[in-house]
């Protein structure tokens, strides 16, 4: 496999050109370069492992996934945005601690590709989102708040109402869009009796002690809003489960004889 070695070399060169055709003829060959591309990973040059790391990332290949989770404690935070993108592109769970640890990286681009990648493997990313919407880190909290609204989950709501009192105003609203989402997205009544009881209890506070802080005026406005979304999405279950229900009960048509496909045969 000379062929491919000697391209790999190339992917170090300082000419952009050079490297970028052998990027190219190396995403061409596939899975049988990436053994010889994560060989390159330890190398002590960072235009090369930089250069491999994008290789890969154009590959997409799952075996190379051990390799590329070792990435994300690499010394450059470029190399460790990549890895963590890539994680999610080949949506890696086994990754999630490793992933949910990279969300508190010192760098931004590293922390968003985290984000990024939680985002692309789903569900199973909700418990690490709720741990960061914890975070000191309001850029953290940020990233989790947003993730969180994303994934559509009626088990995000008790962290997006918690969020409310947040000290940062992005936060609160990611929350507020958290639960629009809920409402827009559930195909469940009881789901949406469970948010509208949260939301009567900021309002109805009759017996209960004032709380130390109060909701903003703006998340007061967006919540009476999601009542009435609330009302129109049941509205529109109740039409979906009738539509169904009259489908269920139409006589099945005719197989034979002078119908088919509800048309006349030609005699």
């Amino acid at each position: 496999m000379g062929y491919i070695t000697d391209l790999i070399k190339e992917l170090g060169s300082e000419d952009f050109q050079v490297e970028s055709r052998a990027r190219e003829k190396l995403v061409e060959i596939g899975r049988p370069a990436v053994p010889y591309l994560v060989s390159q990973l330890q190398t002590k040059e960072v235009k090369m492992r930089t250069s491999v790391m994008y290789t890969l990332a154009w590959i997409k290949d799952f075996r190379s996934t051990p390799f590329v989770l070792k990435m994300l404690k690499d010394e450059d935070f470029h190399i460790r945005e990549i890895a963590a993108k890539l994680l999610g592109d080949l949506n890696y769970e086994w990754g999630l601690p490793e992933l949910a640890l990279a969300l508190r990286d010192v760098h931004y681009h590293v922390q968003s590709g985290a984000f990024y990648a939680l985002a692309k493997i789903g569900k199973l990313s909700i418990p690490y989102l709720i741990e960061a919407a914890k975070d000191r880190d309001v850029h953290v909290r940020r990233g989790a708040m947003f993730g969180l609204r994303d994934q559509e989950d009626i088990s995000t709501l008790p962290t997006a109402i918690s969020a409310f009192w947040d000290s940062d105003e992005f936060v609160r609203e990611a929350a507020m869009q958290a639960i629009e989402h809920l409402v827009k997205s559930s195909k469940k009544t009881g789901e949406l009796d469970l948010i509208e009881k949260k939301i009567n209890s900021f309002f109805d506070r009759k017996g209960k002690k004032k709380p130390k802080k109060l909701l903003t005026s703006a998340i007061k406005v967006r919540l009476i809003r999601a009542k009435n979304d609330i009302a129109k999405r049941r509205d529109e279950l109740a039409e979906e489960k009738s539509i169904l229900l009259d489908e269920s009960l139409k006589p099945p048509g005719p197989k034979g004889g002078m119908y088919k496909a509800g048309k006349i045969r030609n005699r």
